[in-house]
């Protein structure tokens, strides 16, 4: 009973935290981007440079904290008090972000660019302090055959944050900076009712220091002993290039080269939510019965055909373009799900935090070179007359796809231990 007890504490804490986390990306992944191209500057280029700076901070970040999470002998124990600090920290970090326009007015644009470069790598240091010590967490009180399940219900209660970011974005809530406010504020107190919810028996006597567990995870016998849990980084690594290619620019290339309103993009986000839950939730309860792999290298094919006709068709009608973008979306976000819990289950018992971080920073290492690349596919190829090109999607998605090459490969935990 107790085990049960503390088992739905920590779901509760990750259902708080998730919603808080929520809203927080939201702003960062998305409103940063329209922000500055509608208050600051258009270029793709300057978007891409916020992207691939506060990128590689992010990575730096979650690797770090989660080793010092691994090692900590912390009284609050070892995960939570990252995730209190890092949680308050990034939303003050994020109230400081529309002061930008301000910057941008009395010092000039060279200016507002470092300013907001500077505030975006600290949105992004502080928040992914809770990145591998809540995926930890979640690892050390999740079953094998539930933890598909799990993961897929609390990306559910996450999406109520996103809901509400977005549905500011489609009433064209007059305040741009108000988004910041919202979002930082949701972080922070996701992260204090989390820390109140979780379960984090601390470890006064952890034999691990801050230097082992960092050296653990650079060792050549820890790449041989997890020989699949690095495959499907990699493959991670792929998936995610491709996906970067256009992920950023979806929002802007919607309202500048199809003349969406805020309110038809709000639609189409809104659809594509909802096609997303309803079929990442049965592909995860399926992915515990069945197994990891056969969802996936499915989900990539449709994933492939489906961009395909996205890049052809999508300029045709907004419900063509919905339709199309609704399902893409959806199998990338099948294949992501899956392989993160894939991932979870090769996770060694003692470098979960450690490990973990690298299991995001296999998705956050190609926003860099991912943005970059579809910046300048975006406003070097477009037609004459066109602010950008629609090609980013087609390169994007034939990147993405070759991750099926390498997941293919990777032995299937569920169907390991249903043989046992």
């Amino acid at each position: 009973m107790q085990v049960d007890i503390m088992k739905k504490r920590n779901l509760y804490g990750q259902f708080a935290l998730n919603v808080g986390i929520g809203a927080y990306w939201s702003v960062e992944n998305f409103w940063i981007n329209m922000y500055w191209s509608r208050e600051i500057n258009p270029e793709l280029s300057y978007i891409s440079a916020m992207v691939s700076i506060s990128a590689i901070v992010g990575v730096l970040s979650m690797i770090i904290f989660g080793a010092l999470s691994d090692s900590s002998t912390s009284k609050r124990g070892r995960r939570n008090v990252y995730i209190f600090w890092g949680g308050i920290l990034g939303g003050i970090s994020m109230f400081l972000f529309p002061f930008t326009k301000l910057v941008n007015i009395y010092f000039g644009l060279s200016t507002a660019i470092i300013y907001a470069v500077v505030i975006d790598i600290l949105i992004t240091l502080f928040g992914d302090w809770t990145t591998p010590t809540r995926l930890a967490l979640f690892t050390e009180h999740s079953d094998l055959h539930e933890r598909g399940k799990l993961n897929a219900v609390i990306g559910l209660v996450g999406g109520v944050g996103t809901a509400l970011i977005m549905g500011m974005y489609i009433l064209d809530y007059w305040d741009n900076a108000t988004f910041f406010y919202v979002g930082g504020s949701m972080m922070i107190f996701g992260s204090i009712l989390s820390t109140k919810l979780f379960k984090d028996p601390p470890i006064p006597d952890n034999p691990d220091s801050f230097k082992e567990c960092l050296k653990k995870i650079t060792q050549r016998d820890a790449y041989k002993e997890n020989k699949g849990f690095y495959s499907l980084l990699f493959g991670l690594v792929v998936l995610f290039l491709g996906i970067n290619f256009y992920s950023n620019y979806i929002t802007v290339y919607a309202e500048n080269v199809l003349l969406f309103s805020p309110a038809e993009v709000g639609v189409i986000t809104v659809v594509s939510t909802i096609v997303g839950f309803a079929l990442t939730v049965p592909a995860s309860i399926l992915s515990d019965k069945y197994g990891r792999k056969k969802p996936v290298l499915i989900s990539l094919c449709l994933y492939l055909i489906t961009i395909i006709c996205f890049t052809l068709l999508s300029e045709s009608s907004f419900w063509i373009y919905t339709i199309l973008f609704s399902f893409m979306s959806a199998f990338s976000a099948i294949v992501d799900l899956i392989v993160t819990t894939w991932t979870q289950d090769l996770t060694p018992p003692k470098m979960k935090g450690s490990l973990l971080a690298y299991l995001h920073a296999s998705k956050v290492i190609p926003m860099t070179p991912g943005s970059i690349l579809g910046a300048q596919i975006g406003d070097k190829i477009a037609p004459q007359g066109v602010q950008y090109s629609n090609l980013m999607f087609l390169f994007g998605g034939i990147v993405a796809f070759l991750s099926i090459f390498v997941f293919k490969q990777v032995k299937d935990t569920i169907r390991i231990d249903n043989s046992r």
